[in-house]
Parts: C-alpha cells; sequence; structure tokens
C-alpha cells in the first residue's frame, strides 16, 4: 500500500495505522472512535483518561458503604429470568449475605457459562440497594478464583460515547500501547531531571494503567511530561509552518500611495504612534518579496479598521485587489460602509459579497470580481467558496480570526498566488499566549488609545442586582440616550440558565414603557434586521436588545 504520510520515519507507521486495524473494531466502533476524532492509534494512546475507579476487596457486603465498587467471591445458586426480553436474575451468596447478579441484554446460555450453579466465581461491579436486597448490575467482571490478578484495583474511566464500552476502549489501548515503538529522548536531559518525568514511552504506559486517583491529577509527572510534549511540538510546527511560509515568494507592493495620503489628509484626526508603527510593519512586508503573514491586535475603537483601509488602497493602487473578510453580514456590511465612504472620491469599485445576494446581482458581482473590475471584495464566507475566482487577489484581511478556522484562512489565502494575509482580531491576547497560539505569524499591537477618546467605564454586577442595573437606565433613557444590551442565547434554553435575548426584551418593555426597543439577532430576516441597526444608529430606538 503506498505511503501518503510522507517524510514519517517507518517506524512510526503502526501508531499511524487505523483505528480499524485494531481486534475487534469493525465499521460500527470505528465509527464511535470517529465521533471522538479518534480516526488513528495515536488519536487513541492520546485518549487520555477523565478520572478513574477504586475496587474495594471484600469478603461479604455485609456492613458496606454504598455507593461502592467491590471485588468479591460469591457462590451461584439458581437463575431466572419472567421472559426472554427480561433481564436475568442470578443468585448468589458472600459468607454472610444473599444477593443478585442482574445482567440485561445478554443470553441465559452464556450466563449459565460463566456462572455455574455451586460454583464460586470472582465478580466486580458497582453494588446498589434496592427493595429487593443488593444487586450488581452487568458485572464488568466475572473470573475464577486463579483469574482474580486479571481484575485492577484501580481502573481509568475515559470519557464514551454511544455505543463504545470502557472495556473495549481499555482493550484497545492496551494493543495500541503494544505498537509503541522505541524512539531517543527529545527532551533536554536538565528538564527531565528537574522535573523526574519519566520517558515518554513510560509516560505513555503509566496514563493509562495507572495505580491510583492521585495519577489523575495535571501534575503528575506522566501527564506533566506529555502536556510539555504536546506544547513543544505545537510550537515547533508552529516554527516550521511560519520558515514555509516565510520562504514562499510574494509580490513587492510597492507604489506612490497616493490614495493613502489623500485619505489621511481627510480625516479630522491623526494617527497614533502606534498605528503608525503597525503601519509601517505591514508596508514593509506588502513591500517585501516574501509573503505577508501578520496579526493585528488591537482594542475595540484602537483604530484596525483605518490602518487596513490604509493597506487595502496601497495594493488597489498597485493593480491588485483586496478581500476583506468579516464574520458576520452586520459587521461584513459596516466595513463596507466605511469603505465605501472613505474611498469615494477615487472611483475604485468596492463591493458587498454575502450568502444573501440575489442570484442576479451575485452572479454580477462574481463576474466583475474574476474580470478585475471590482477591486476590493467585502464580505463573509462568501469570499473563499469555489465559484468566487478573483483575477488578481494580493491582499487578504480576516476580522475577528478567532471566528474562522485555520483551514479557512488558508483557502481565501489561495484564491491567488502567494496572496499576503493581515488578520485582526479585538481580544486582548498577552505577548507569551500570542507567541503560542499564533506562532506562525508576525505580530502588531495597537496599544495606544486615539486622542480625545471618551473614557470607557465598565462594571460587573451580578445578576441578583440586576433591579439596580435597570434603576441606572431611567435616567439616560428619558433623556434620549441609547442603551445597547447584549444578551447570549435568542430563545430560552433548558439547559442553560442564561436570560435569553427575547425574554430580555419582553422584560425591558414591561420596565420602560417610555422606551423605545428593539431587538435584532442572527435568525431575523436580513432586511429586518438591516432596518432595525438603522433605527438605532438614527436615534429612533433608544435600547436595543441583541445577541
Amino acid at each position: 500500500m503506498k505511503n501518503l504520510d510522507y517524510g514519517r520515519p517507518e517506524k512510526l507507521f503502526p501508531v499511524f495505522a487505523s483505528v480499524s486495524s485494531l481486534a475487534g473494531v469493525g465499521p460500527k466502533i470505528e465509527a464511535c472512535y470517529l465521533r471522538l476524532k479518534i480516526s488513528r492509534i495515536r488519536d487513541l494512546l492520546f485518549f487520555v483518561p477523565s478520572t478513574g475507579k477504586i475496587r474495594i476487596k471484600l469478603k461479604s457486603l455485609k456492613g458496606i458503604n454504598l455507593p461502592a465498587f467491590v471485588i468479591l467471591a460469591v457462590k451461584v445458586h439458581s437463575y431466572h429470568q419472567s421472559s426472554r426480553r427480561s433481564p436475568i436474575k442470578v443468585v448468589v451468596s458472600d459468607p454472610f449475605v444473599d444477593f443478585e447478579l442482574i445482567f440485561f441484554n445478554t443470553k441465559m446460555q452464556w450466563v449459565k457459562q460463566i456462572l455455574p450453579i455451586d460454583e464460586t466465581r470472582i465478580v466486580s461491579g458497582k453494588v446498589q440497594f434496592s427493595s429487593m436486597g443488593y444487586q450488581i448490575i452487568n458485572p464488568e467482571y466475572v473470573v475464577r478464583k486463579n483469574e482474580l490478578i486479571e481484575i485492577p484495583k484501580f481502573e481509568p474511566i475515559y470519557p464514551l460515547t454511544k455505543g463504545l464500552s470502557q472495556k473495549r476502549v481499555i482493550k484497545n489501548i492496551s494493543e495500541g500501547l503494544g505498537k509503541i515503538p522505541k524512539l531517543n529522548e527529545w527532551i533536554m536531559p536538565d528538564l527531565i531531571k528537574k522535573y523526574r518525568w519519566p520517558s515518554f514511552e513510560d509516560a505513555i504506559f503509566s496514563i493509562h494503567r495507572p495505580s491510583g486517583i492521585s495519577e489523575m491529577n495535571p501534575k503528575f509527572g506522566a501527564r506533566e511530561r506529555l502536556a510539555y510534549d504536546e506544547l513543544f511540538a505545537h510550537q515547533m510546527s508552529l516554527a516550521l509552518a511560519r520558515k514555509m511560509f516565510k520562504r514562499q515568494k510574494g509580490v513587492s507592493i510597492r507604489g506612490s500611495n497616493e490614495m493613502g495620503t489623500n485619505i489621511l489628509k481627510s480625516l479630522d484626526f491623526s494617527l497614533t504612534g502606534a498605528q503608525k508603527q503597525a503601519l509601517k510593519e505591514i508596508f514593509d512586508d506588502l513591500e517585501s518579496p516574501f509573503r505577508m503573514n501578520r496579526l493585528l491586535q488591537g482594542d475595540v475603537g484602537s483604530g484596525k479598521t483605518i490602518i487596513a483601509l490604509l493597506c487595502i488602497v496601497k495594493v488597489v493602487e498597485f493593480g491588485g485587489q483586496v478581500a476583506f473578510l468579516a464574520p458576520t453580514e452586520i459587521l461584513a456590511k459596516q466595513h463596507f460602509r466605511t469603505i465605501s465612504k472613505l474611498i469615494d472620491e477615487s472611483r475604485v469599485k468596492v463591493a458587498i459579497l454575502t450568502g444573501r445576494d440575489t442570484a442576479s446581482d451575485r452572479k454580477n458581482k462574481l463576474e466583475q470580481i474574476e474580470c478585475g473590475k471590482l477591486k476590493i471584495i467585502v464580505g463573509t464566507h462568501a469570499l473563499f467558496q469555489a465559484k468566487v475566482i478573483y483575477k488578481n487577489l494580493r491582499f487578504a484581511i480576516i476580522d475577528e480570526q478567532h471566528r474562522f478556522g485555520v483551514r479557512q484562512r488558508m483557502e481565501l489565502g489561495q484564491k491567488g498566488y502567494n496572496v499576503d494575509i493581515l488578520v485582526m482580531t479585538a481580544t486582548p491576547i498577552p505577548r507569551s499566549l500570542s507567541l503560542a497560539y499564533y506562532g506562525d505569524m508576525d505580530y502588531s499591537i495597537l496599544d495606544e488609545k486615539p486622542k480625545n477618546r471618551k473614557a470607557i467605564n465598565t462594571a460587573v454586577k451580578p445578576i441578583t442586582q440586576i433591579e439596580s442595573v435597570l434603576d441606572r437606565l431611567d435616567a439616560p433613557l428619558k433623556n434620549g440616550r441609547r442603551v445597547y444590551w447584549v444578551c447570549p442565547l435568542i430563545e430560552d434554553s433548558e439547559k442553560l440558565s442564561l436570560i435569553s435575548a427575547q425574554k430580555r426584551f419582553e422584560t425591558l418593555k414591561r420596565r420602560f414603557p417610555h422606551a423605545i426597543i428593539g431587538l435584532v439577532h442572527g435568525q431575523m430576516d436580513s432586511l429586518e434586521k438591516d432596518e432595525i441597526m438603522n433605527k438605532f444608529a438614527l436615534g429612533d430606538l433608544n435600547l436595543l436588545v441583541s445577541t
């Protein structure tokens, strides 16, 4: 069979084999594993147990504290089954107590085989108490006395999905452990010695064969070592991705930047020092003969959009096309209006492309994108769909980068030849975390607030003080000021206790009868959303509830 994992050492082939190669894993079990994102033996080996169960070895159930998982010897007395589909009840006894073993969905012949009358067997399972006395439902183990060693006193518990049992997972992992190859150590000896970490192979064995609950602790040496391995591998892959990306030739975008200069002159404010520095870094990347892959981070209102626009016009002046990707239609329309207003006199054609365009309107836009007449295309996910063909896409901007996957970012970047990419986020990211999460990117930060920006006062209140929050809104609403109330849910959920937007909207209507209140959420029609948002922007609504 042809190996598709190019560059992987042959000794690793066994652990990169499909889980379907393991004993007892047919199509149904494989489908269960796939629901848990487990497709290869490697994934199974890194499938860490979430907790564990302690089994107590007893002579009798007399005086037991419930609930408990036990191991004890029993003598078999009789079998009972009222119908073929009813559970099988096996009456057994220990030296002091008679009780029942109950089996569901199994055959009497099998039960009689593993639990012969008048013979002694070692059983293990969870003891429960009912009106009929003590019971063990579906015992986990039924073995002969000489097989007692097979029952572990402590056993890991894995997070499962329907159709998959703990026994199946444990059995498959045991087989997978035997496929781990001998590997040289890759962690520096000083670190191994400092933290007393086991080898990689010993660490994998240890997390799947723990001896007690203390080994479930994240600080346990084996788990800590594997966590380090994961982070180290992630950083290595990012470093390789960064190195490969940096090697990719791009197009050096140069020009007079006349359009950008005119836009700056038209503004009623000056760029901050942080904005100028970020703009210089991005321009240097654009003018470089290599591809750009840069993150621009700045708080809401820090001026990311104007930086993006100045970069856009630089690329357009050079003759390239620009795609500006936003996560929502509302945000896409906001960017479209801002860009259209600032480049109004340049005669550069800008359009917005979303999933709600009519067929004829969409066809017209796609034709203009393909022939190059449309230079700036703002939109949602529609921008990287297969039918969107760009003539000369040179620059892609992705707003709220965390709302898109890496694959989506790559799909948009592949719409042109080695497209320069700028992603933007308003999420504050510590420098150390940015290097870990965005290690394949260069990094610019807007850490300076624009001049004359109004101060933002932030307060956190518990839900028990909701009335005091509502009281504080009385005066602003009566004075015609606007309030924006954001809720996490559209409708009430039985699983979540958060207040839905719909219920909050109704509550606020009753509480503020003098206010003009609107509601907007993602499930509404596009035209209806636009109408409500416009009313709020114009002041026709003074309280807007939204998701």
